[in-house]
């Protein structure tokens, strides 16, 4: 929901204390897949790199 929204602040929270930034839901879909936040997806890319 944090990427979802652009809650760029939560999103990097959420990430910095070892969330999964793959992790899938029901449909198949990542936290990259809904947001149009283009910081969020940096957040997120760099997140996945690691």
């Amino acid at each position: 929901m944090a990427s979802q929204n652009g809650y760029s602040d939560v999103v990097r929270l959420l990430l910095d204390s070892g969330a999964d930034p793959l992790i899938k839901d029901k449909q198949g879909r990542s936290a990259f897949y809904y947001t149009k936040d283009y910081n969020v997806k940096a957040m997120l890319t760099a997140h996945s790199n690691k």
